[in-house]
């Protein structure tokens, strides 16, 4: 499990459930954060992945940080027995 991933997570979840206005910048932080680690089991996978789909729902990332993020946990999905 990658620590910082899941720390992460944690804040992500907070910040989304009740962003205010000034929140904005602590988010793209936290995202880059997440997307920007490597998985390491299926529990990262999955965060990354939920912040992939809600960035997807907002419209794509200007820095294709998701696209790479996805690659990451595609790359760790195939070494999954």
């Amino acid at each position: 499990m990658n620590l910082r991933i899941q720390t992460a997570a944690g804040r992500w979840a907070a910040l989304t459930a009740s962003l205010d206005e000034g929140d904005h910048e602590e988010l793209e932080t936290v995202e880059r954060t997440i997307l920007k680690s490597r998985p390491r089991c299926t529990q990262d996978a999955v965060v990354i992945l939920d912040v992939v789909t809600a960035g997807i729902q907002a419209g794509q990332r200007s820095d294709g940080l998701d696209a790479k993020a996805l690659q990451a946990v595609s790359r760790l999905l195939r070494t999954v027995p």
